[in-house]
């Protein structure tokens, strides 16, 4: 009972470890094509980015009828390139919002920092916009003010004192009509999570997957389980759609949502849910990481660790990776350039070669104990697995203790007896694993 109880913790915790990336393989996945929708519009960029790290996430205390002009322009762009009116409208509160708070990062040619094809264009309003604020009104007041050359004397004078402040005027195309009102009507609350929390969301999923969302079953999974870690699970049919959450940050680049990130979480804002979750496990480490928190978490077997000296050299190898990858994921990323990194990536080499050596055994686990989870869907372990079918139904066996040759050995062998007789060290040149020939059932 206790080893039962001890796997389901130590695999619940390698699933924390592989967080989410299970069945992520990016020479699957194709490159993302830009369209109109993606691009987020402004009228000039000179008072809206900013132009250093620790701006990101912060508020630029932009006047309400700047933010408002920026979602307006979003929202006729979107809607003139056939997007769905509330998604529409939805889509340039956030852009307008993540702007307004510090999250556009660019150069003259419009490329977001660290990215090689500009996602932001400025345009002239449209024909019959106009916005303009009426003048505040005042009224002349008799009021009581302290004489400078004395101040314990009150003397009585004349001020202009503002009894109504003058309205935001804000006229649209007669086809736009509604915009104004409709925005109102926004659920402010909602808009202000989604701001903060969709970078957030996407940073990691880029850094996970390699891309931000593809519109398919596996993204929306992945999504939706941040939304419900955040116990915001009303907001998943509204907001947790690729036409909806990629338009909305996609233009920010890695780097500025990387940003994001890192100055909530020295801020104490990021939320709990997500800051755990910290570092992310980057895009092209799958197989090491994957591997290590697998067998990590054998170690709650019994006899089990006569596999760590088995494979003293791969173990060792794919530990320290795993180490360096928790101190710079970004470095190790397939894609490290758009984290304004020199490229670590090749660093990993060997231990990718040590990982796959011990993929079979990590798959034999995963057959034997975590069968019905997240784990199984590791394609990266089960692809080195299968190419050493021999090695791994081995490694069942003794998981299982049910083929003969196992239940034989059983009799008079500890796991820890069995395992060291899986491999011969000696017969085999060093750190290289041997391939058994699969039994005869």
């Amino acid at each position: 009972m206790t080893t039962t109880v001890n796997l389901t913790n130590e695999i619940l915790t390698a699933l924390a470890e592989v967080n989410g990336a299970a069945s992520f393989d990016e020479k699957t996945i194709v490159d993302e094509t830009l369209t109109e929708t993606t691009y987020l519009i402004v009228d000039n960029v000179d008072d809206l980015r900013v132009t250093n790290d620790a701006a990101i996430s912060n508020s630029m205390h932009l006047p309400p009828v700047r933010i408002l002009m920026i979602a307006y322009l979003n929202y006729a762009h979107l809607l003139a390139n056939k997007v769905e009116k509330s998604k529409a409208l939805r889509i340039a509160a956030v852009r307008a919002g993540i702007v307004a708070n510090g999250g556009l990062m660019c150069d003259d040619d419009l490329k977001t920092k660290y990215t090689y094809r500009p996602e932001i264009k400025t345009i002239e309003p449209p024909a019959g916009f106009a916005m303009r604020k009426a003048d505040d009104e005042y009224e002349e007041r008799e009021v009581e003010v302290t004489d400078p050359n004395n101040p314990e004397l009150k003397v009585k004078t004349i001020k202009k004192v503002v009894t109504k402040r003058g309205l935001l005027t804000f006229s649209t195309p007669a086809d736009h009509s509604d915009f104004l009102s409709s925005y109102q009507a926004l659920d402010k609350e909602e808009i202000q999570r989604m701001i903060k929390y969709l970078p957030i969301f996407a940073h990691m999923a880029f850094t996970k997957f390699e891309h931000h969302y593809i519109d398919n079953d596996y993204f929306r999974a992945s999504y939706e389980k941040q939304f419900r870690s955040l116990k915001l699970n009303n907001l998943v049919s509204t907001w947790n759609h690729a036409n909806v959450i990629y338009p909305c940050i996609h233009w920010m680049g890695p780097y500025v949502m990387k940003q994001w990130c890192i100055n909530l979480a020295a801020r104490q804002l990021m939320p709990r849910p997500m800051a755990i979750k910290f570092p992310v496990i980057p895009a092209g480490t799958a197989l090491i990481c994957s591997t290590f928190a697998v067998l990590k978490a054998a170690a709650a077997i019994p006899g089990f660790n006569a596999f760590y000296e088995v494979y003293r050299l791969q173990w060792t190898s794919i530990t320290e990776a795993v180490r360096d990858i928790k101190k710079n994921p970004y470095a190790y990323h397939t894609r490290a350039d758009l984290f304004g990194e020199k490229s670590l990536e090749a660093d990993l080499s060997a231990s990718k070669d040590h990982a796959a050596a011990l993929a079979p055994a990590a798959q034999a686990f995963i057959n034997k104990y975590a069968a019905n989870t997240d784990l199984a869907r590791i394609m990266a372990i089960k692809k080195h697995a299968e190419a050493n079918l021999g090695l791994m139904r081995r490694y069942e066996t003794i998981f299982a203790g049910n083929a003969t040759q196992a239940r034989a050995e059983a009799r008079h062998k500890t796991i820890y007896e069995m395992i060291k007789g899986a491999t011969s060290p000696a017969a085999r040149a060093p750190g290289v694993a041997e391939t058994f020939e699969e039994e005869a059932s």
